[in-house]
């Protein structure tokens, strides 16, 4: 059995292609977005994950030490930092380098040696999520200019 495409079934085809790949997409972007990142020494993981909220977990040597604990920010007023989050873009970079103490000190200089992870977010905010060859950290960066009331 042969089919003929005319001008008209090539159309119908063209523009149920374009429907199914632009539904794909779109289940895509609305599926939950995960990071990880490693610490220096690759002892410790972290996953990050943004769903309706945003939920982090650590490891350390595979084994899991927190799981799913939630990272958020509310305030008094406008939109809360963590609430059904939207990422615009993310980076990761490595940092090494030195602390020089400004008091005199036998350890006057400290290694600074972690992984980062900096993810913009939609609302005028960042997160950043730092592995530690000895722990992890994360913080929450306000772009917008305005006083809030946590």
């Amino acid at each position: 059995m042969k089919l003929k495409l005319n001008n008209k079934n090539y159309q119908i085809m063209k523009n149920l292609l374009l429907t199914i790949c632009c539904f794909k997409f779109g289940l895509c972007q609305m599926a939950a977005q995960n990071f990880d990142i490693k610490s220096p020494d690759g002892h410790i993981q972290l996953k990050v994950i943004n769903s309706d909220k945003i939920s982090w977990s650590a490891s350390l040597n595979g084994n899991l030490i927190i799981e799913k604990a939630e990272a958020g920010m509310d305030f008094s007023s406008n939109t809360d930092f963590g609430s059904n989050p939207k990422v615009k873009s993310h980076t990761i970079k490595n940092v090494s380098q030195n602390i020089h103490a400004v008091v005199a000190h036998k350890d006057s200089d400290i290694k600074d040696e972690y992984t980062e992870l900096s993810i913009t977010y939609k609302g005028n905010y960042k997160l950043n999520f730092r592995a530690y060859n000895d722990g992890v950290a994360y913080q929450f960066i306000d772009e917008a200019k305005e006083k809030r009331d946590v």
